[in-house]
């Protein structure tokens, strides 16, 4: 690209990002402290929850409930959308995540 930039052919070498050792550094951050990723508090979490219903297509809620869930298990997508009814003791209000399913073999 900065030949192409020498030889007038682009005004300017677009793959270099200024400012990208500043990136850098707290992406660094975030791996040293995950908690620098966490959201600050429930209004934060429903506000971004909202967010997706609104950007999704129909609005559809159950994406923002997914997202709330995922949230408060510290669950990943893979383990809710895999999550049985039987799944959930609603007496003891516990979860037990029944980790990979096997798919059906066919005959």
């Amino acid at each position: 690209m900065d030949q192409a930039v020498r030889d007038e052919v682009i005004d300017r070498n677009r793959v270099e990002v200024p400012g990208w050792q500043r990136q850098y550094e707290r992406h660094e951050d975030e791996l040293n402290n995950p908690r620098a990723l966490a959201l600050p508090d429930w209004q934060t979490l429903t506000e971004l929850a909202d967010a997706l219903v609104i950007a999704s297509s129909d609005q559809y809620e159950v994406w923002g409930e997914v997202v709330i869930y995922e949230a408060c298990t510290a669950a990943h997508i893979g383990e809710v959308a895999g999550c049985r009814v039987g799944d959930i003791d609603a007496e003891e209000w516990i979860w037990t995540c029944a980790g990979k399913r096997r798919r059906a073999q066919a005959d």
